[in-house]
């Protein structure tokens, strides 16, 4: 396939973390480890991480029952498509990113914790929070795709108080909001895509991410792209046991600028199905976003919450 192509990254331009040691709260290991996320924020806006702690089978159950899922007949997928609270089955052709001329090729299953039914009532009328669509014909689904988000909502709460340090703030200044978290899971199939289909075919189109932060693992088979600095597209491709991180609009602008959301895509030109796991680590829908500024720095953006930024991003991509 000639289109979409992409600049094979240069050894860290898109650099490897290793946060093993941060369990052990060493302080100069953790200063350490929050100027490599800096540099790594500013610079690109992605990195990845290594030494993080989500056990390989609980990914392994990931995607496994993810693939078990997408290989249903679409008539069985659809029993549980996605919901007014974006839950559920999202079949291809569906999502166009903000600018695309075409939508998006890949399926995707959306979820969210799993609230009892006291607080589900509560958030009732609170957009982009609900109850889960899981499949009652794939019993395992629900378990093992919890269990996940879960383990990547904690790695993304630790990586959160390493950004903070970096800032010299409150450890828990982006990671404090998280009781009722808006966080979601998309599990992804990414079909293959032949070159009949054009140019302008993407499995999803260049676009930032909406929220805070964003844990991706992707399987071998490749394909996501990074926009470098000069605008030219980078592949990112995969590394084992290693979870893409990259900043989202929210944390750039919760950062004044500081950090990068940068633009991203994926081209699957494989001619093998792709998977990916992707859990968007984000804290209550009210949370307030204010740019955090530096002594006689003026914010670049007025104040907003992370809800109202995300819906309004969902609206453009879905058009609801």
């Amino acid at each position: 396939m000639s289109y979409a192509t992409a600049t094979d990254i240069q050894r860290d331009t898109i650099p490897v973390i290793d946060i093993s040691p941060l369990p052990d709260g060493d302080p100069q290991a953790c200063r350490a480890l929050a100027a490599q996320i800096q540099a790594a924020a500013e610079a690109v806006g992605f990195f990845y991480v290594r030494g993080h702690g989500v056990p390989a089978p609980l990914i392994a159950d990931a995607f496994r029952v993810s693939r078990e899922f997408f290989d249903l007949a679409p008539q069985m997928k659809d029993r549980v498509r996605v919901s007014d609270k974006k839950r559920g089955y999202i079949p291809p052709c569906t999502a166009k990113m903000t600018g695309a001329t075409t939508r998006d090729f890949r399926e995707t299953f959306l979820w969210g914790r799993e609230f009892d039914a006291r607080t589900l009532a509560d958030l009732a009328a609170v957009p982009l929070m609900g109850p889960n669509q899981w499949p009652d014909f794939l019993p395992a689904m629900q378990p093992a795709l919890s269990a996940y988000f879960e383990a990547c909502i904690a790695l993304g709460r630790r990586l959160l108080r390493l950004f903070a340090l970096a800032l010299d703030i409150e450890p828990d200044y982006f990671s404090h909001c998280f009781e009722r978290t808006m966080s979601r899971g998309s599990t992804l199939y990414y079909p293959p895509q032949s070159a009949e289909q054009g140019a302008e075919q993407f499995g999803i189109g260049p676009h930032t991410d909406w929220g805070v932060l964003t844990l991706l693992y992707q399987d071998q088979v490749g394909g996501l792209q990074v926009r470098g600095r000069n605008g030219e597209w980078l592949a990112a491709h995969p590394i084992d046991n290693t979870f893409v991180v990259n900043v989202g609009d929210c944390l750039e602008r919760w950062t004044n600028k500081r950090f990068l959301s940068n633009g991203h895509r994926v081209v699957n030109a494989s001619g093998r199905g792709r998977q990916a796991i992707a859990v968007f680590v984000d804290p209550d829908f009210d949370t307030a976003i204010v740019p955090v500024v530096k002594p006689g720095e003026a914010a670049h953006y007025p104040p907003t919450t992370c809800g109202a930024q995300v819906l309004e991003s969902f609206r453009k991509a879905y058009g609801s």
